[in-house]
């Protein structure tokens, strides 16, 4: 008998925590038991829970997300996503607007009150 092997790769390995977090406490509402019982059993104090609009495809893109954008925690990054129908997905990180970019250059969290009539920061060309 002869093997036909495809060659495979892994290109990248990431996770995604969903949002809703259910404790042992909320578990001995529904069910005759104690966050002492669950833990000393099974070491779980709690268990996250996919629910609402989150799905695979959401956590996936979110965990690719934070990922890619990890060294600009704070900045705003526009970000184009593709989502095919079978529910992989691809997106492209684009560049910060030009305000964004000019206030964080220039250090300042907003920009005048008056428009153009008062001058809150100046940037020199190297910066």
């Amino acid at each position: 008998m002869t093997l036909n092997l495809i060659p495979v790769m892994i290109a990248g390995v990431g996770y995604g925590v969903p949002e809703h977090v259910i404790t042992n406490d909320d578990l001995t509402k529904l069910v005759d038991t104690s966050d002492e019982w669950i833990t000393t059993r099974t070491g779980i104090k709690e268990r996250r829970v996919v629910s609402g609009e989150e799905n695979a495809v959401t956590l996936g893109i979110t965990s690719k997300f934070n990922e890619a954008t990890r060294d600009k925690m704070g900045d705003v990054v526009p970000c184009e996503i593709t989502i095919y129908d079978d529910r992989s997905f691809d997106f492209v990180l684009k560049t910060a607007p030009a305000a964004f970019l000019l206030k964080k250059v220039a250090k300042v969290n907003k920009g005048s009150k008056k428009g153009a009539n008062e001058i809150v920061a100046t940037i020199t060309e190297k910066e």
